[in-house]
């Protein structure tokens, strides 16, 4: 039966729900597509092809808009979470019902700033997150008491398999239909339970070390230098940034705002940047400028391409969580110009083509062959991305359990190796 567009949904008076429903869809395909900056109560109404006015009875204004979007999100989660929680089974046997259910249901809003919304709707957010991560992190520990999965921090993969399929909603090329989702959840299923190491190997072993930089080797300039001393100026003033653009977001903020918490004055901010887009846009470059220094350390260093990739991941760990901290989330890329958007894109895929240590792997036998270099890429990427939402300093997991868990996730797998 053919699916009825928004359009034809809004026209039916008689269907308030499926009005309604359809116009939450199409604000989310809006926010996921534009991003939270670019998106609004007109673009919305332009999508449904009907008038701003006629918007208003279902959102007063565009915070509502989000509010009731993340609220949808939320509410899917925690459907299939307790759903998947109830399957008659062992806790693997849950883990892959509560995967399939995510990976496979409609696409709803990505959850990016929940500090966008009013104090009260944050709150709602964040008690349903809890109780979604409460759930999946009970269906972990029911498959470690059974057996049926391997030991490892709960919270942890909790964290890896939320960024994951957080990052589906707003990977591009599913948007546009070019993957299946049924495709992208069957690998992704396969990825969390059996890992990238073909089974017949030994699994992670030891504590996969990062890439250490050096500031000095950044700017090599003397510490006496005036080149040296404002790179290093603008150095800390970057990374003071990005935290500020991690923890607080993009749209609910001012440069004002800015300078007061990054204690500096609005002069010196101004000595380097231009706007607040400039600013998050030389977070991005400081990002790349930094990803890229390890990577091509790990090109030039020994190994196979597992052991490369799984060092790449133990590095982007330690640059969120050590002395260089933390790299700005790619997930308001889209608050950008369109211009800088293209050039940070283009920066990336040229680094990604350059830098395919998943196909290496692939080739050298080092990853299973029934891996899809390509989702297993995306997975990665989520799971990565996500790091600056949740971790914190004075957290409960150190960088280096951070990165033992990671590393081992997504080498070994979930299902215990014999």
């Amino acid at each position: 039966m053919a699916r009825r567009s928004p359009r034809a949904q809004l026209g039916r008076p008689s269907q308030h729900d499926a009005r309604a429903s359809a116009a939450l869809e199409a604000a989310a395909e809006v926010l996921n597509r534009d991003g939270l900056s670019k998106a609004s109560l007109a673009s919305v109404a332009k999508a449904l092809r009907i008038s701003k006015s006629a918007l208003y009875y279902y959102f007063k204004n565009k915070e509502e808009l989000v509010y009731k979007c993340y609220l949808k999100t939320c509410h899917k989660s925690l459907g299939c979470v307790i759903k998947a929680a109830s399957f008659p089974g062992n806790g693997c046997e849950q883990l892959r019902q509560y995967l399939i259910l995510q990976l496979n249901a409609p696409a709803t809003a990505f959850v990016s700033d929940i500090n966008f919304l009013n104090s009260d709707h944050q709150r709602e957010i964040r008690t349903l997150a809890r109780q979604h991560d409460g759930y999946l992190q009970k269906i972990l520990a029911t498959g470690q008491n059974d057996h049926s999965l391997a030991s490892a921090s709960c919270e942890l993969v909790n964290f890896a398999i939320v960024g994951t399929i957080n990052w589906m909603h707003i990977w591009e090329p599913l948007q546009k239909g070019a993957g299946q989702r049924s495709e992208v959840a069957a690998a992704f299923v396969d990825l969390f339970l059996f890992g990238l190491r073909p089974r017949g190997s030994s699994g992670a072993g030891p504590q996969i070390a990062p890439v250490e930089l050096d500031k000095q080797e950044l700017f090599s300039e003397s510490v006496f230098d005036r080149e040296y001393l404002a790179a290093q100026r603008r150095e800390s003033i970057l990374r003071a940034a990005t935290e500020f653009f991690n923890r607080t977001g993009f749209d609910n903020c001012s440069l004002a705002e800015i300078v007061e918490s990054l204690n500096v004055t609005a002069g010196a901010l101004y000595h380097y940047v231009d706007s607040k887009e400039e600013l998050l846009f030389e977070c991005y470059q400081r990002s790349l400028d930094l990803t890229e220094e390890v990577l091509n350390r790990i090109a030039a260093e020994p190994g196979s391409g597992l052991q490369k990739l799984l060092r790449f991941v133990a590095s982007i760990i330690e640059l969120n969580a050590g002395p260089h901290r933390p790299l700005a989330s790619y997930f308001r890329l889209k608050s950008l110009t369109v211009t800088h958007q293209k050039e940070i894109r283009s920066r990336d895929r040229r680094m990604t083509h350059k830098f395919n240590f998943l196909k290496l792997g692939v080739e050298d036998g080092s990853i299973r062959t029934e891996v899809d270099p390509a989702l297993a890429k995306l997975a990665l990427v989520g799971a990565l991305n996500w790091i600056p939402k949740w971790y914190s300093r004075s957290g409960r997991a150190t960088p280096p359990e951070v990165r033992h868990a990671f590393c081992t996730l997504f080498s070994d797998g979930l299902v215990p190796r014999s």
